[in-house]
Order: C-alpha cells, then sequence, then structure tokens
C-alpha cells in the first residue's frame, strides 16, 4: 500500500488513527495548527507538514479530523487552503465530528473543487482510534466509498455507507444520543468483529 494520504488534525484521535495507516504501510504526511499536538505526535514513518497546503501537495486522499466544522471549513477555504493545493480529484474524507449542515456545505466545497468527498464522523474513542477499531459512518458517493474502504478498513472494525452527503454525520449524532443514553442505563454497546475487514462494511 503506497497511496499518499494527507492527514490533517493530529488530535488525540487524529494522531492515533494517522499512526494507524502509517503501520498499514501507507505514506502519510501530517499537520496541525496546534504546535504541541505536532510535537506529540508519533514520528515513526510520519512525515509533518508545514502548513496544510504542504501537507496535500501529491496526496491522493486528504483526511481531516478537526474539533468543529467552523475549523473544517477555515481549512478548506482559500488560495492557501486544502481545496486549493490538492491535485485535480483527490479524495476527502471529513472525519470530524460536525453539524450535519457543516458537513454538507464542506461536501458541496470539496465537489466544487472538482474533488471527491464523504463524510466519515466516528464512534469509539481515543481507546477505538488506537486500536484501528473506531465505526466508521460514512456518506457520499458509492464510488468514492469503495475508493477510500481499505483506507476506513485500516482504522475501523465497523463501516457503515449511507446514500447522500451529511448521511453520515446525521447518523453519527443518533447513534452518539443512543448511546449516551445507554452507558446512563448501563446498557453494554459494544460491537463484534470479523476477521475479514470487507464483512465489517454495511450498506444502510
Amino acid at each position: 500500500m503506497s497511496r499518499a494520504i494527507a492527514f490533517i488534525g493530529l488530535g488525540h484521535m487524529g494522531a492515533p488513527m494517522a499512526a494507524d495507516l502509517v503501520r498499514a504501510g501507507y505514506l502519510v504526511t501530517g499537520f496541525d495548527v496546534v504546535p504541541a499536538a505536532v510535537d506529540a505526535a508519533p514520528n515513526d514513518g510520519l512525515t509533518i507538514a508545514e502548513s496544510g497546503a504542504e501537507a496535500v501537495t501529491g496526496a491522493e486522499v486528504i483526511i481531516t479530523m478537526l474539533q468543529a466544522g467552523q475549523h473544517a471549513l477555515a481549512a478548506y477555504q482559500g488560495s492557501d487552503g486544502l481545496l486549493a493545493a490538492a491535485a485535480p480529484g483527490s479524495l476527502f474524507l471529513e472525519c470530524s465530528t460536525i453539524a450535519v449542515a457543516d458537513a454538507r456545505v464542506a461536501h458541496d466545497m470539496v465537489l466544487a473543487a472538482g474533488h471527491g468527498g464523504l463524510d466519515a464522523p466516528v464512534s469509539g474513542g481515543v481507546a477505538g482510534a488506537e486500536a484501528g477499531s473506531l465505526t466508521f459512518m460514512v456518506g457520499g458517493d458509492a464510488g468514492d466509498f469503495a475508493d477510500a474502504a481499505e483506507i476506513f478498513d485500516v482504522m475501523g472494525k465497523r463501516i457503515v455507507h449511507f446514500a447522500g452527503a451529511g448521511a453520515g454525520t446525521d447518523f453519527s449524532g443518533i447513534i452518539n444520543d443512543i448511546r449516551a443514553a445507554a452507558q446512563t442505563a448501563g446498557w453494554n454497546t459494544g460491537h463484534g468483529t470479523a476477521q475479514n475487514p470487507a464483512q465489517n462494511r454495511t450498506q444502510a
């Protein structure tokens, strides 16, 4: 696996997700606006860029894992933003937990710039990111999903695809609400895993 991936956002979730991809053989270049996050990021095989634009240069896939929708949209925009710097036809995976409206705006921006894009928020927390056992709820085009499937398999153990931009983000919010209620009630919300990564993918 030699696909080049840019990973924007090396916080508590992003850093271990990027590390999972490095261990799987991907060429990963990371960036974060917070110097402390860069300093704390695993450096075994992870290349650190000086800017988001530098990180996406030469990347086929761009993953964003940021704190809020406003940060994702700001990172995308401008002459020095991710969309302008990325090679035509790049694939953007927006994994941040953001509002549905922001996810749809981001998706429209990605398509308008000539790229492919999926909203793919995650569930599973830092432990899931470190173990490569996250759940991905993915919204967007089936062809883009197929293109990204093996990348999701590296970072997650359950990947659910929903048709339509913002659908993954919408469902993610519902699941988080259910999980919070379940934990309050003392229910077990663990998931089993399959041996074949492709068996972990579901079409909703």
